[in-house]
């Protein structure tokens, strides 16, 4: 294992996803996304002001879960975000910081499908004990169908994004 990116500061930094062209990496810390080239160069906030109050936090034991990844890369190049704690909805916003946009309603861990065309997402219900994915389509239109529906057993297991294969 080789350290890629010094990160700077005493931060909790998770998430990282690779960007589709193996050139970027983009990851949350202090509750905003980041980033980075893959040489370490460029490092530089995509949104401020702890823009996602996002997982992973703390509970009642001071014990941090994580689940799955909060940021996930579009075809197209942006960046799609959950913002748990403050709507639990999805947004989707430009490397550069702008056109920050509602993207779905409803919380959701995402990923793409190798065409672009819908997303699997992982939704977690209020109380963080039932889990559930959902096919969607990748324009936010439609009816998300429930794929598969996990029952009551919290967060002591570990749950994950969701991956397509090909």
């Amino acid at each position: 294992m080789q350290r890629i990116v010094p990160l700077p500061g005493s931060s909790f930094h998770h998430s990282p996803i690779w960007s589709a062209d193996s050139q970027k990496i983009a990851y949350v810390s202090d509750d905003d996304i980041y980033l980075v080239n893959r040489d370490g160069s460029g490092m530089r906030p995509v949104t401020k002001g702890r823009a996602l109050q996002a997982y992973p936090s703390p509970d009642e034991s001071g014990a941090i879960h994580e689940l799955g990844s909060l940021i996930t890369w579009t075809p197209d190049g942006r960046l799609t975000y959950t913002v748990p704690k403050v709507d639990g909805a999805v947004y989707i916003i430009s490397t550069d910081g702008t056109g920050s946009k509602l993207f779905l309603k409803q919380p959701y861990i995402l990923s793409w499908s190798p065409d672009g065309r819908q997303l699997a997402g992982l939704r977690i219900s209020a109380d963080l004990k039932v889990f559930g994915i959902y096919a969607l389509n990748a324009d936010g239109t439609g009816t998300p169908k429930l794929i598969l529906k996990f029952g009551q057993f919290g967060l002591g297991v570990g749950v994950s994004s969701p991956v397509w294969r090909p």
